[in-house]
């Protein structure tokens, strides 16, 4: 399911967030990667505005500036 770019960046901080607990033989073998990505994985039937009170991400994050 394609997410909306504010979601899709604090998925992709929490993965980096939750690499960087793992030993680094793991972090060399890519097993942290790939758990981390499984573990951040989002429902495919949660939408968005779900998955933004799920991650904590408030409406003033997500409002544009022009």
């Amino acid at each position: 399911m394609k997410r909306a770019p504010d979601i899709v960046a604090s998925i992709a901080r929490h993965v980096q967030s939750d690499i960087a607990t793992f030993n680094e033989a793991d972090q060399r073998s890519g097993l942290a990667a790939w758990l981390a990505r499984w573990w951040n994985e989002l429902p495919d039937d949660m939408t968005d505005d779900q998955a933004r009170e799920y991650l904590g991400l408030t409406r003033e994050q997500n409002l544009v500036v022009v």
